[in-house]
This record gives C-alpha cells, structure tokens and sequence, in this order.
C-alpha cells in the first residue's frame, strides 16, 4: 500500500503536463518530477546509515539489550569494516525505505503545489506527515522486535505507542520540512544563509519535545505492567541520553540531510530546465519576449 502510495503521486504529478497552460511539456515536467525524486532519494540514502546505527542504539537500550553508546560503537564498527554486511541488514533498508518515502512524497507535493500555484506549506506538512508516520510505524514495530531485550517475548506493539510514534514524528515533520523556511528570516537577512541555518536547527531544537513522547511509547512495549511514577523516573533517567541521540539521529536525518536535500534540489532545477509555473520564471520569459 505505501508503494502504491509513492507511486500514484509521481504519476499523479506526471499528469499536470495536460493543463491548460500552453508553455509547459510533458518533457519538461517529467524532468523536474525526476529532480524532485532524485533530490530526495539521494538525501536519504546519504542520511539512512547513521539513522540506522542510532535508532538501534535507542530501541536497545530502552528495551535493555545492549547500552547505547556500546551499540552504536558496534555500529560503526560495522558500517566501516564490513559495509556489504551492513548495507544487507534489515534494520538498514527500514530506515532506507522510510526516508526515501518521505522525502520524495515531500519533493513532489511541494512541486505539484508550486504548479498549480498553490501555498504548499500545509499540503506539504500532512502529505508528509501521513507518508512519515506509516512507513514510520511499520518500521518501529518492526525495530521494538528485532532489538527487544534477549529472552523477551514477542508480543505486538500497543496502540497507544503508535500513537505515541505519530506525535514524535509530526513534531519532527514540523520542524524538518515546514518551519525552516518560516524560520529562515529571523537566522540571516540572506535567504539562502538563513533557508540553511533553520535547516540545521529547528530539527534538532524540535527532539527536546519528541524524546519524552519516544521513550514512553518504547517504555509501553518493554515494560506493559510498569505504573505511571515508573515510566516518569524511566523517561527522567533516559531523556538526557536519549536527547543527544536523537540530535545524533536528527542532524544527518533532516538538518544535514534537509540542506543536501535542498541545494541538491535547487541544481537539478536549473538543469532540468525553465519553470514557467514560478512567477520569477514567468516574469523572465515575459520580459525576453
């Protein structure tokens, strides 16, 4: 269903090409939908192996099968001496096929609205969101088994801390794709310094609000029975930790990853051609005419 999903919007944008607009082709729409994807795939390949290594290191420890830091020493370890190994592992191609969905469902609903000559910020948010949330969904149910503590048994992931997932993950949307271009004037007067400088800090200031919302829902799923004083003194002994983890996490993930995303984005643009649809664009034909 998610492939179907990605699927349907490239072709749902492909399909924009039959406006009314006499100046755009098929051609020409089909080379920018390819950098909007390329772009995105490209960030998140980039970003997927460091995201690996932490959120196994988060899932584990919470669960209390390895320490953090030991596990993502062993990750590392890994991604450098046995690369072929790593890039094969489960755990990799999860956070591959999340972040690959979520960036180019980001890229296409931004350009389809930039077509049609729409805001984009809010379409942008719920599109990405919604692609986010469920692959990230199937993706930490599948992590809370593969990294639960050694000797558990296997039970299904609780409701509430998919619900709980959700909320971390809007947060992090939030902050990642919708809030860096608001933002962006208050860091610099120069647009691209500042598109750049709210890239790499409102993901992160935004994990000081989702780490309490991640570590309770882990906590459901490896301690069900626990009581409420047990969760509070669990997310107090762990969000410290957990905190600079998740900036880890977050700083290749959507601040590195978001202005790789970004800059790369803005040069296959240029290459794929002209964009009428853009006022700039169109004030500069009429202008040549």
């Amino acid at each position: 269903q998610n492939l179907f999903y990605l699927t349907s919007n490239v072709f749902s944008i492909m399909s924009l090409a039959q406006s009314d607009l006499p100046i755009e082709s098929a051609a020409l729409v089909g080379r920018h939908v390819a950098a909007a994807v390329g772009s995105g795939l490209i960030a998140a390949l980039t970003a997927s192996p460091f995201i690996t290594i932490v959120d196994k290191a988060i899932t584990s420890n919470a669960s209390g099968r390895e320490p953090m830091w030991t596990s993502m020493g062993n990750g590392f370890k890994t991604l450098f001496s046995q690369p072929r190994y790593f890039f094969r592992q489960p755990s990799f191609r999860w956070i591959a096929f999340v972040y690959c969905g979520t960036y180019t469902v980001a890229n296409l609903v931004q350009f389809g609205c930039e077509y049609r000559g729409m805001n984009w910020h809010y379409p942008k948010f719920f599109a990405t969101s919604a692609t986010n949330i469920s692959l990230s969904a199937v993706k930490d149910m599948a992590f809370a088994k593969m990294f639960a503590k050694v000797g558990a048994p296997a039970r299904s992931v609780p409701w509430t801390s998919l619900a709980l997932f959700a909320g971390r993950d809007s947060l992090t949307i939030f902050g990642s794709f919708i809030l860096p271009p608001l933002l962006a004037p208050i860091f610099s007067s120069d647009p691209a310094t500042g598109r750049r400088a709210a890239q790499l800090a409102t993901p992160i200031v935004m994990q000081a609000f989702a780490v309490p919302l991640h570590l309770v829902a882990l906590d459901l799923y490896n301690n069900p029975t626990a009581t409420t004083k047990a969760r509070v003194e669990f997310v107090q002994r762990e969000y410290g930790k957990t905190l600079l983890a998740r900036w880890a996490r977050i700083l290749p993930a959507y601040s590195i990853g978001g202005v790789i995303n970004m800059e790369l984005w803005d040069v296959l643009r240029r290459v794929a051609g002209p964009q009428p649809w853009l006022r700039h664009d169109r004030a500069a034909e009429v202008e040549e005419h």
